[in-house]
């Protein structure tokens, strides 16, 4: 059964046991004006080659464990002129932190 929350468009996708790198603003669900963007791996800097980020969850790039994700953002701030200023978590994590469903604060 899909609860409401699992309906928003921003609502990751991937499996929730995967380990991924995002960010995002103070706002979570149901507050409209939270933005979550996360690292992929299918957009790279043109000229530099390090990981871009995207809204879309399922573009995120996803690793079966932290030590894999932290590889990559290592990688990937080798490249980049400042380091991600990003969190490392489970998609699982991500869901409980983001998309809380607590409905008294759908005014």
């Amino acid at each position: 059964m899909t609860t409401r929350l699992q309906q928003a468009m921003d609502y990751p996708t991937p499996d929730p046991d995967l380990w991924v790198l995002w960010s995002g603003n103070d706002h979570a669900w149901p507050d409209a004006r939270r933005e979550t963007w996360y690292l992929t791996d299918m957009k790279l800097h043109i000229l530099k080659g390090f990981a871009l980020f995207t809204y879309d969850s399922a573009s995120a790039a996803t690793f079966a464990t932290k030590k894999d994700a932290q590889a990559f953002l290592q990688e990937h701030e080798l490249r980049r002129p400042h380091p991600y200023s990003v969190r490392i978590t489970t998609i699982r994590d991500l869901i409980a932190e983001r998309f809380v469903d607590n409905r008294e604060n759908t005014c």
